[in-house]
């Protein structure tokens, strides 16, 4: 932990989201000023991508990965991560859990760490955190000069009801195609899971506060979101769909 706090502490961060919301808004050279830049689960695969590039930026230097990401793409080779690190500068692999094993052979390469005590404190406080605002919580506790995030849209944009082989929420590429099989085939007439709402007001306030910087577009989603409370909270899903909860 002391040396993720000592590469954090007093750096420009930025967290890039896989959301679709910055296409063609050549984002790419401004997330590349930052000195760290911390990314999500298929991101990885997706930097040498020139159109993702240009929108996304290249470098990757904190990778948080998620359960299911590790579980379907994982474990990871040697060979991966020394060519994230060479290519992309990865220097931290952040992981929701990861098995004894596995962690001690990723450490050996890349410096890794779990975020399992920041998880368990965020959805204390917010249902159904998603990973922006847990990553974005961890990043902050670790006293970054400045803060900032892009590429999230809260999934204001998906279906109430799953819908097979529909994930406009994602650049095309950062759902690798075995997790995307299984998910067509598990999650049919499954109501979304995500509670905007909490989600959002979490992180609103955390910008109001100066903790956290982000594009215009994204405070017009947040605040859209607050606006419509009922609407965009996981209950106000189930009740428009006729399901309890």
């Amino acid at each position: 932990m002391s040396y993720f706090k000592k590469y954090i502490e007093n750096k420009r961060v930025i967290f890039v989201g896989p959301a679709q919301s910055i296409v063609k808004k050549t984002k790419g050279k401004f997330i590349n000023s930052f000195e760290a830049v911390a990314r999500t689960n298929g991101a990885i695969f997706l930097l040498d991508n020139r159109n993702y590039q240009l929108d996304y930026g290249s470098k990757c230097t904190i990778l948080y990965t998620n359960v299911q990401f590790h579980r379907e793409s994982g474990p990871f080779t040697d060979e991966q991560l020394m060519d994230w690190k060479r290519k992309y500068n990865l220097q931290f692999l952040c992981m929701k859990t990861c098995s004894q094993i596995h962690f001690d052979r990723y450490n050996k390469i890349i410096c890794t760490r779990t975020i399992g005590d920041v998880i368990g404190e965020l959805h204390k406080q917010i249902q159904g955190a998603l990973m922006g605002p847990i990553l974005l919580t961890d990043l902050a506790n670790h006293n970054p000069k400045r803060l900032y995030f892009t590429g999230m849209d809260f999934y204001i944009n998906k279906p109430d009801m799953f819908i097979p082989g529909d994930y406009r929420e994602y650049f095309p590429g950062y759902m690798p195609d075995k997790i995307v099989k299984k998910a067509d085939i598990a999650n049919i007439g499954r109501v979304d899971p995500h509670d905007q709402y909490s989600n959002a007001k979490y992180l609103y306030d955390m910008c109001k506060k100066g903790i956290l910087e982000t594009d215009q577009e994204i405070i017009n989603i947040m605040e859209t979101i607050l606006d419509n409370p009922k609407y965009y909270s996981y209950q106000g899903k189930l009740e428009r769909v006729g399901r309890k909860k």
